[in-house]
């Protein structure tokens, strides 16, 4: 291995297992990728020209957002520099792309001992702070619990993912189905609703992607998942408990008995966004600190939503989010965000190569992931899912262009 791949080898091993875990770990790791791309352009600049430009579609839809809030900035003369933070990280995608296709493949796909490892250091965290389900937590030690759970799901599935890659070794198919069966777990205790109503397409697209498989190895790891959830729902209640408690809140609000449940804040919260985004159609009202939290006091002053539904600094909803913000250039940066991505998977998904098909299946399920996820919370205001995002995406992209070259 060359010294300069050393890092960015050390640094993609080490992303997925430390930025759920450690504070401060993923903006370090994301940084050593950066500044080991922007150390390439002193002798390969003519290589990132190309590729830049055979994937210009996708480069523009990650610096999407970036433009949206240049766009509010520039026209609204309200300038906060804090805005362009986790824009600009999605926006570096094409450096983070062109340092990872400076691996070979084998070099890339080290980045399952990551996944594997991350996704069982989740499990036991999870487990820790919720006290085995004796509790539930809204906050991990510095993301909300609900976005913890979900990128730990992903890691689950993406480590069923590489079962495509192993080649049939008992000891890491093993611990990949070990991995995935404690994310399930994991994903339970957090009681995050999201990500179980997200589960089974999830565990469908892992199916799907691990096609190639012996058809014996699929059985195991389908047994294995089916057994745990089972078990899992048998033995506990907190699932048959959050079904109770959801349909009761949403008969609560509907019949305007209690708007301030825990999803009667949500439907505010969503009802109190639209209205705001007819207000401010084009550009929205801003990305600044203090910008949504100003314009939900005044839907409170109006008697639009309640005082603590006003409390809240996030929609609950990342396309209403966006739409507030930034307006309708917002709400295209961020489909073009989730759906280009999935575009350019979608199209290697039946690649014959089972290695390509396995990895692609695994980058639309970052993109649809995030994408439903998004749906009942709002990722991307945290800076370490706007890094996870870019990160994953740009290493699955990496090893299907990689594998495409060796295979030639």
């Amino acid at each position: 291995m060359k010294f300069k791949s050393i890092p960015i080898s050390l640094a993609l091993v080490l992303f997925p297992l430390l930025s759920l875990a450690v504070r401060g770990s993923a903006n370090i790791l994301f940084y050593v990728l950066l500044l080991s791309g922007v150390g390439f352009l002193f002798t390969q600049k003519n290589q990132l020209t190309e590729q830049f430009k055979k994937f210009l579609p996708l480069n523009i839809a990650m610096a999407g957002l970036f433009f949206a809030v240049l766009v509010h900035e520039v026209f609204s003369g309200n300038f906060d520099a804090r805005s362009f933070d986790a824009p600009l990280r999605l926006a570096w995608f094409p450096i983070l792309l062109f340092a990872l296709t400076r691996l070979t493949t084998s070099q890339l796909k080290v980045v399952q001992w990551g996944w594997i490892v991350g996704a069982l250091m989740a499990a036991l965290h999870m487990f820790m702070i919720t006290r085995g389900g004796t509790t539930r937590e809204t906050q991990s030690f510095f993301i909300p619990l609900n976005a913890f759970a979900e990128m730990g799901l992903l890691l689950g599935l993406f480590s069923a993912c590489t079962l495509a890659w192993t080649n049939g070794k008992k000891v890491v198919v093993g611990l990949i189905i070990l991995a995935t069966t404690s994310v399930l777990y994991t994903t339970y205790l957090s009681q995050a609703r999201g990500a179980w109503l997200l589960l089974p397409v999830l565990a469908a697209l892992a199916f799907f992607a691990t096609r190639k498989l012996p058809i014996k190895t699929k059985i195991g790891l389908a047994a294995a998942l089916l057994l745990a959830c089972c078990l899992v729902f048998y033995f506990g209640d907190l699932a048959k408990k959050r079904v109770k408690e959801s349909l009761n809140e949403v008969s609560l609000y509907l019949d305007q008995v209690d708007k301030d449940t825990h999803l009667g804040v949500r439907f505010q919260l969503w009802e109190g966004s639209w209205q705001l985004f007819t207000e401010h159609p084009l550009i929205g009202i801003g990305k600044g600190q203090k910008d949504f939290p100003a314009a939900m006091n005044s839907l409170r002053e109006r008697h639009i939503i309640s005082p603590l539904a006003a409390r809240y600094t996030h929609s609950h909803n990342e396309i209403l989010y966006h739409a507030v913000t930034l307006g309708i250039i917002g709400i295209l940066a961020l489909l073009a965000l989730y759906f280009v991505p999935i575009i350019y998977f979608f199209r290697e998904i039946h690649h014959p190569d089972k290695v390509i098909a396995s990895t692609a299946g695994m980058g639309f399920m970052l993109s649809a992931g995030f994408f439903v996820f998004g749906l009942v919370d709002v990722m991307l205001i945290w800076g370490v899912c706007n890094t996870f995002y870019v990160v994953c995406l740009a290493t699955l992209m990496a090893i299907i262009i990689k594998r495409k070259e060796e295979l030639k």
